[in-house]
């Protein structure tokens, strides 16, 4: 009995090291490795922090003339409805933050419109990930109102 205590401990640790190397540190500066349109962001700031008790990941998006800043709730889930918009009665926007291994996946849909009939859905979906090189990988998609996907990849390397 005496001898298999060392070795349990010994796989606990193992197992508990896994498991914490499993998610990647986003967190730092990062720059657009190829050129693209202003739609893009140039520069990424990204910084890991406690909101309200819950593990969240702080996001600005420099872009060619303003900044967007944008907090993600880790392993939340949830939606916002309503709103009040010039021409718009109707606001629905449902999101939702998650790991999936080692990849980071951000959901946000929007259904926006002035009346329930007249409703527009939209989705916006990341996933990120380090290559082996180390770089920042987004996979960007967007379907958009007549559901054709647009996906876009782009490689952001440390500054």
């Amino acid at each position: 009995m005496t001898r298999l205590g060392p070795a349990c401990a010994l796989i606990l640790v193992a197992v508990v090291a896994a498991a914490a190397q499993e998610k990647p540190d986003f967190s730092g500066r990062w720059i657009l490795a190829t050129p693209r349109d202003e739609g893009f962001a140039r520069e990424l700031t990204v910084r890991y922090e406690i909101e309200e008790g819950i593990r969240a990941i702080t996001v600005e998006r420099q872009f060619a003339t303003d900044v967007q800043r944008d907090t993600y709730r880790l392993g939340v889930q949830g939606g916002m409805i309503g709103g009040s918009f010039p021409g718009v009665t109707t606001l629905e926007t449902h999101f939702s933050v998650a790991w999936d291994y080692d990849r980071l996946i951000i959901r946000t849909s929007r259904d926006i419109g002035a009346t329930r009939e007249s409703l527009v859905h939209t989705e916006h979906n990341e996933t990120w990930w380090l290559d082996t090189a180390n770089q920042l990988i987004i996979l960007s998609t967007d379907r958009a109102p007549d559901n054709s996907p647009v996906t876009t990849v782009l490689t952001y390397r440390s500054r």
